[in-house]
Parts: structure tokens; sequence; C-alpha cells
């Protein structure tokens, strides 16, 4: 099981306003089509366990994304269903972006396709669930 770390009353009170900030767009991930959420859910989790051990616990119990969550904190997978999910996004975002931007910075086009092949370059390394 995880377990906060001790840190003084003023970290805890920040790391906690963190992770509702990130929950709270995560979830929004969760329902905008275009807009990641598990991300946002894996960073709040990550705040949680700093600062408040009741979120910890209700986020890897949740029903929906609880699951997700176990899974990337014992070894770190993404399921395949999500791996398609995720390129696919990177790609049908950046690509067309990175075309619009290409006449007014070349320079920013290439930044944003680097980082786009190093987000698919990520997600496809980890295990699969």
């Amino acid at each position: 099981m995880v377990r906060t770390q001790m840190l003084n009353r003023t970290q805890r009170v920040l790391w906690n306003a963190a992770g509702f900030c990130l929950l709270g767009i995560g979830f929004v991930g969760y329902v905008v089509p275009w807009m990641p959420g598990t991300i946002f859910l894996i960073l709040a989790l990550a705040c949680f366990v700093r600062s408040n051990e009741k979120m910890v616990a209700w986020m890897l119990q949740h029903p929906l994304f609880g699951g997700i969550l176990r899974r990337w904190i014992e070894n770190g997978s993404i399921s395949t269903r999500i791996k398609v999910i995720s390129c696919s996004c990177i790609v049908l975002f950046s690509v067309p972006g990175a075309v619009r931007a290409w006449t007014a910075s070349p320079a920013i086009s290439l930044g944003v396709l680097a980082l786009g092949a190093v987000g698919i370059g990520y997600i496809l390394s980890r295990p699969v669930a």
C-alpha cells in the first residue's frame, strides 16, 4: 500500500490543494473527449500520497479509475486500449497543429512534433496491462 510522507502542515496543505486541482482536471478529462484524464489522476494521486491517505485510498478503490491507478502503481503498465487512444490523440492533435504553425515558425512545429514523438515513445515503452 502507498503511504503518505511526513511533511509539515503547510506542505501538506499545498500538496492537498494541488491534488484536488489535478483531480478536478482529471474528471474534466474523462468527460471532454479531446482532453486526457488519466494522466491528471496519476498526478493527483502522487500529490495525495504526500498529503492525504484517505484520498489515496478513495482513488485506488474508485470503480471507474481505481484499477488503472493500481496497475500504474504496481508495474507502470498501460492497457493496449489506452495506448491506442493516447497515441491516436497525440497524432490527431499535434500533427495538424504543427502543420498550421509551420509558416509562422518551423522551429515551433518541429518542437511540437518532437514532444509528440517523445510522448508516444514513452507510452509505447510502458508494459501492457
